[in-house]
């Protein structure tokens, strides 16, 4: 979902649409890490492993990604991943672990708004949320989760030229979202867009029902529709 209206309200939905994605992801990756017997550098082993923290799990690259082209991703907790036997599936099994929270979150607040009642900020954090997931699952560039299926295919004697790339992989998606966002190019968007009801949806300029729409329908609903 994009920000397309510049209005204070507005701003501030998405920014609590940022924070639960961002720390749902991050937490739950922390969470997968340690299954796996990984402990982020820097951090003793008795602290817990569930860091609930915003701040924490806060990528500067990705903040800007989120407000341009409207998904984003959780920084990547930085590991010693040398005494795993098969280090790649378990960043595989993380990577789509923290995207699924981001689908989880917003499957919950949906059934939250269809349960009680229809609400702007609840549509922008959930929509927020299925974006995140939706990019992660199709888009393989680091340090999105779907770039991890590719690291899980290359050969030893490439891990170098794949940690530059894993390296460039935040600013080459900050180039595409700048892109999308101030130019007719978005290369992106044709990849995601499938997984959408609607192109308004995409673009964010889809509307929401209100609270007498619902009661004027008998019930009431958390996502949005398209008007004629």
């Amino acid at each position: 979902m994009l920000l397309t209206k510049f209005t204070i309200p507005e701003i501030i939905y998405y920014c609590v649409g940022i924070l639960f994605a961002i720390t749902a992801q991050g937490a739950v990756q922390g969470l997968t890490l340690d299954l796996f017997g990984l402990t982020p550098e820097g951090q003793e082993e008795e602290k817990p492993k569930v860091n609930l923290n915003f701040f924490a799990h806060l990528d500067p690259i990705a903040i800007l990604v989120f407000f341009l082209d409207g998904f984003g991703w959780a920084k990547v907790i930085k590991v010693d991943d040398s005494q795993l036997k098969h280090p790649r599936i378990a960043w595989l099994v993380t990577a789509y672990m923290s995207a699924f929270t981001n689908l989880l979150v917003a499957v919950s607040i949906s059934t939250v708004s269809d349960i009680l009642w229809t609400s702007r900020a609840f549509y922008v954090v959930m929509a927020l949320n299925a974006n995140v997931f939706v990019y992660n699952l199709l888009v393989p560039n680091p340090p999105l989760a779907a770039s991890r299926i590719l690291y899980a295919f290359v050969p030893p004697r490439h891990h170098a030229l794949w940690r530059w790339y894993a390296r460039l992989g935040p600013f080459i998606l900050l180039t595409i979202a700048a892109l999308a966002r101030f130019t007719d190019v978005a290369i992106l968007h044709p990849i995601t867009q499938p997984l959408y009801g609607s192109e308004a949806y995409l673009n964010g300029t889809s509307q929401e029902p209100t609270f007498e729409d619902g009661r004027k329908d008998g019930h009431i609903h958390g996502r949005s529709h398209a008007r004629a």
